[in-house]
C-alpha cells in the first residue's frame, strides 16, 4: 500500500504569528522557511517526491516545493480543514483512495523518518499523534478505509474530535504519543525549549515514558492520557 504525505503550509510572511513576542517578522519568516525545507527533506527521504504534496496558496512556498520535486496543490485560503479536504479529494480522484495519507505539519522540528516509520507501520485505519497537551492533533494518518469518510477537524480540541470521529465511523484507531512527534513549535515557550534555553532533550519531552501506543477498537471508550 502506497503512502502520500500532505504538508499544509501558509505563506512564509504570515506563519508563526504567535511567536511575535520573541521574533521579529524577518526572523519568523526565516524560521518558517527553515521548517518547511526541513519537513520537505524528511518527507522526501521517507517516500518518493511525487508522493509528497504541499498544500498552499503562496507562490514562494510553491516554488520551494517545486525545487524538491514535490507536488503542489493550490488552496483558496478558506482555512486548514478546507485546504485538506481539497487535497484529499484531489488525491482520491487520481488514486481511487487506494493508499494511506499522512498529514504532516511543517512545525515539528524533531520529526525524523524513523519516528514517522513508527506511525506509518501501524495497521489501524487511523493513527493520531496528539500534541503535548492532548488538545491538538500533530499528525494524522488515514488508511484507505478512513480516507474518504473522514472529516478534518483541526483547531482547538482536534485530538478529541478526531478520535471520536474514528470511533463514530467504526474505524480502528491508534493513539501514538511519540516524544519527537508530540513536540511542536507554536508558542514562545516551545520555541525557547527548541532553541535550548530550557535544554531540550528527547528524553525530557516524553510526558508518558515507556508507554505503548493505545489501540482502540470501534466500540472502545474514551482513550485517556497515560499517567
Amino acid at each position: 500500500m502506497s503512502l502520500f504525505i500532505l504538508i499544509p503550509c501558509k505563506g512564509l510572511e504570515r506563519g508563526k504569528s504567535r511567536l511575535s513576542d520573541v521574533l521579529d517578522p524577518a526572523s519568523r519568516r526565516a524560521l518558517c522557511e527553515s521548517f518547511l525545507r526541513r519537513t520537505l527533506a524528511v518527507a522526501i527521504s521517507f517516500v518518493p517526491a511525487n508522493q509528497v504534496c504541499i498544500i498552499t496558496s503562496d507562490d514562494e512556498v510553491a516554488a520551494i516545493a517545486s525545487g524538491h520535486a514535490a507536488r503542489i496543490i493550490k488552496d483558496d485560503e478558506r482555512g486548514l480543514n478546507q485546504a485538506l479536504d481539497l487535497a484529499r479529494n484531489t488525491l482520491v480522484s487520481v488514486t481511487n483512495a487506494a493508499h494511506s495519507t499522512l498529514i504532516l505539519p511543517a512545525d515539528l522540528p524533531l520529526a525524523t523518518p524513523a519516528a514517522l516509520s513508527e506511525m506509518t507501520t501501524a495497521t489501524e485505519d487511523v493513527v493520531i499523534v496528539p500534541d503535548e497537551e492532548d488538545d491538538g492533533t500533530n499528525l494524522l494518518l488515514l488508511g484507505p478505509r478512513a480516507l474518504g469518510a473522514f472529516s478534518f477537524a483541526y483547531g482547538q480540541g482536534s485530538f478529541e474530535k478526531h478520535w471520536m470521529q474514528a470511533r463514530r465511523h467504526r474505524l480502528r484507531f491508534r493513539i501514538l504519543r511519540h516524544p519527537a512527534l508530540c513536540f511542536d513549535v507554536d508558542r514562545s515557550d516551545q520555541y525557547a525549549r527548541w532553541v535550548g534555553v530550557e535544554d531540550i532533550r528527547l528524553s525530557s519531552l516524553k510526558k508518558w515514558p515507556n508507554r505503548p501506543a493505545l489501540v482502540c477498537s470501534p466500540g472502545a471508550g474514551i482513550p485517556g492520557r497515560p499517567r
